[in-house]
Formats: structure tokens, C-alpha cells, sequence
């Protein structure tokens, strides 16, 4: 079974109900290739949009093209460092 793809949703802070936590809510939703879903949530602070594109640089595969070459999304900024000529020679 294969992660087929990783789906954020931001839910941001002022649609939550009143008396909740004051931070953006990311709902993460997790595909596999044989149809079984996955759930969990996130608290992004007052950065939800930002919480969301971190989870999905690191969790969403990427895609392979038909000669094999990696293409994943290069996002500066996150802080975080990711080895793509790692990834890249695992296609």
C-alpha cells in the first residue's frame, strides 16, 4: 500500500465555534492506491496556509514522470531542507 495522495483543508480560526482554541485548524487527509483514508488535524497557529504547504512538501508523494524523473514541488521558505538529489535518484 502507497500514500496516493495527502489533501489539507485550513479551517481558519474565526470559523471555529466560539470558545475554541485561537489558531487555524488543518484538517490533513491521507490516500492510499487501495482506497483507504486516512484523517487527522493540525494546529497551524495563526499560520494555517503555511502549516498546510509544510505538511504537504513533506508528506504528498511526488509525482514520477513516464522516464522516471521526480517533480516535486521546490518551496523556499519553510525552513526546512529537503535532499532532492536524494529524491531524485530514488526515480
Amino acid at each position: 500500500m502507497k500514500v496516493a495522495d495527502v489533501r489539507c483543508v485550513v479551517v481558519p480560526r474565526e470559523e471555529l465555534p466560539a470558545g475554541s482554541v485561537a489558531m487555524d485548524l488543518v484538517i490533513v487527509r491521507v490516500l492510499t492506491d487501495e482506497g483507504i483514508e486516512g484523517n487527522c488535524f493540525a494546529w497551524g497557529g495563526n499560520h494555517g496556509e503555511a502549516t498546510a504547504q509544510l505538511i504537504d512538501a513533506l508528506v504528498k508523494p511526488p509525482e514520477i514522470d513516464r522516464a522516471g524523473y521526480v517533480h516535486a514541488p521546490r518551496r523556499a521558505g519553510l525552513g526546512v531542507e529537503i535532499d532532492w538529489k536524494a529524491i531524485d535518484a530514488l526515480g
